[in-house]
């Protein structure tokens, strides 16, 4: 489950952290006052000495008398990472002008000090201490959102916080990093609908507020900086403030990797069952029939019955050897090699025994594959325009912008069979597995380009592979 900021709990510590500064008279009678377990009271008899521990020390609120340069104080009470604290000056009945213009500098307020001794009464020991619990509190809540953020920084999942208009105000570097940002401040100000496709991101938000505020695990594409689409799980939940919607915030995690994976186990499990059905299938046949005439050859020692044998045999070992090709080269493909094309068609065409057929290399460039793979392509592609061809046939090779084309002078595909001629165990021939053009699917597919058939300019066939650019 994600963790997010309006998670946070508040602090239970409730001292608050006070510096008196004034004379030591001053700084005595004030301080009798305020040394409570309300208060942890630290002191100083100047301004220069404020200042220094004013640097060093977070505290909570200052209290200045007339005595010391109470301007100076609160010119300088900010001069620190911390929030500046509140400074109140004390001030005597016959210095006025002195108080409202460190007002003017900085300070929060002041209170009139009386001759008498107990001119700290109830009611200004009430207003100092809500002055010092609101900016301790103020001051808590940011430590913990910053120390937080930074620490959320620091993790592979990304965050981001929205404001009640869905404008992104907030991220974490992750976020940039997923969406090829340089940083998370490229983004600040997009809206985050503008991310997700379509409606996604009002779809997130009414279901979060059905949901009592939280959704879990939304697997969504959103749009990458490059205009691309990456795949990411989002969980989300409202913000709010005094019951009141102020944003959404959420986690975005990086899952291409892992819905690619779980793409390729799918898809090898489809494969494996395929090779399950073939190897059932159609090894069965052949099986059957060299079982068959076995039998005959037992009774008869006929040579013609051991010859149907030796050919069933052979069938099988041929159609193992191609169900083997299948299931190997139907794997996906993690790393290419720049390939010369004419390399890989050469070594194709040598391993074709036949005579009669020409070849002809119309291109000298590369292309990035599996050499030993996208070899088998080609093998197979020549193999089939062979024998589908009573006649010689020439077969033609070469490479567009977009393409990888082989093309021939044979009797062409019937426009009706285009679309089945890829699929697994089709054939027009009765002698031939039908596995050849599916293993050229299947690699094809594995390096992430396609395949497709039409006329050659010849009138036979041109085999197209596309998305090698």
């Amino acid at each position: 489950m994600a963790i997010f900021l309006g998670d946070l709990q508040a602090s239970d510590d409730d001292v608050n952290y006070a510096l008196i500064v004034g004379s030591k008279e001053s700084i005595e009678t004030i301080q009798s006052h305020f040394s409570s377990e309300s208060f942890d009271v630290d002191t100083a008899t100047s301004s220069v000495a404020a200042r220094d521990k004013i640097s060093d020390t977070g505290y909570d609120v200052i209290l200045a008398t007339t005595d010391v340069d109470a301007l100076d104080i609160a010119a300088n009470a900010g001069d620190r990472d911390r929030i500046p604290a509140p400074v109140v000056i004390l001030s005597r009945e016959d210095g006025q002008q002195h108080p409202i213009e460190a007002l003017n500098r900085g300070a929060t307020g002041y209170i009139r000090r009386g001759k008498d001794e107990d001119w700290i009464d109830a009611s200004v020991i009430e207003r100092v201490t809500e002055l010092a619990t609101e900016h301790r509190n103020q001051t808590q809540r940011i430590d913990r959102d910053s120390n937080y953020r930074q620490m959320l920084s620091n993790l592979s999942e990304g965050y981001y916080r929205t404001n009640t208009e869905g404008v992104l105000v907030w991220t974490t570097p992750p976020v940039a990093d997923i969406l090829g940002y340089d940083s998370p401040e490229e983004l600040l100000g997009t809206k985050l609908a503008s991310l997700y496709p379509d409606d996604i991101d009002e779809t997130i938000r009414t279901i979060v507020e059905a949901n009592g505020g939280t959704v879990e695990a939304v697997e969504v594409a959103l749009e990458h900086a490059d205009g691309s689409k990456v795949d990411i799980q989002t969980s989300s939940q409202l913000i709010t403030q005094d019951n009141t919607k102020i944003g959404m915030e959420g986690t975005i995690r990086d899952i291409t990797g892992k819905k690619r994976c779980r793409q390729e186990l799918a898809r090898q499990d489809e494969q494996l069952d395929q090779c399950a059905s073939m190897i059932n299938h159609d090894l069965s046949n052949p099986l059957g029939i060299a079982q068959t005439y076995l039998d005959f050859a037992r009774d008869t020692a006929d040579e013609d019955d051991f010859d149907a044998v030796a050919e069933a045999l052979e069938e099988m070992d041929a159609m193992i050897d191609e169900i083997c090709t299948f299931a190997r080269t139907g794997r996906s493909v993690d790393e290419t090699v720049d390939t010369a094309l004419s390399e890989l068609v050469t070594k194709a065409w040598n391993s074709i025994e036949e005579d009669t057929a020409t070849m002809t290399v119309e291109t000298d460039g590369t292309v990035s594959v599996h050499p030993d793979r996208f070899q088998h392509v080609f093998t197979n592609l020549f193999a089939n325009s062979i024998e589908h061809n009573e006649q010689p046939v020439t077969i033609r090779v070469g490479m567009t912008e977009t393409e990888i084309y082989v093309a021939d002078d044979g009797a062409g595909i019937p426009e009706a069979d285009r679309s089945d001629i890829f699929d697994r165990g089709f054939t027009t021939d009765d002698d031939a597995s039908g596995y050849g053009l599916s293993i050229v699917d299947s690699i094809v597919q594995a390096h992430g380009f396609s395949v497709s058939v039409t006329d050659s300019k010849e009138g036979g066939t041109r085999i197209a592979i596309t998305g090698v650019a």
